[in-house]
């Protein structure tokens, strides 16, 4: 199985990528949203991992579920612990996880 993560945070990524690979999930990680949208078009993800702390993180997800290599994923939104839900829950996200809590991890 494979996941997209997209974040800039390096406890972040340290920490999805520690958590996946113990569920044996490859992670491929994109800092930046159009590397991960143009390589999201050219390889199937069954789980996508996106920052609240992205830029238009929101539209990001949008867009990665057009895709057809994407739409069957798991969606999942590191969110802000001032996230917009009901705006997280309309781009089709599954899993909301608040970002804070990886501070404890």
């Amino acid at each position: 199985m494979r996941s997209l993560l997209l974040s800039r945070d390096d406890n972040t990524i340290r920490i999805i990528r520690r958590v996946f690979s113990d569920l044996d999930v490859k992670t491929e990680h994109f800092s930046d949203a159009s590397a991960a949208l143009i390589d999201a078009s050219r390889n199937r993800y069954e789980a996508i991992v996106v920052d609240d702390y992205i830029e238009q993180a929101a539209a990001v997800v949008e867009r990665l579920l057009e895709l057809p290599s994407c739409n069957k994923s798991v969606r999942i939104v590191l969110a802000k612990p001032v996230a917009q839900l009901n705006t997280v829950f309309q781009t089709g996200t599954q899993v909301i996880s608040e970002k804070s809590q990886f501070g404890r991890c």
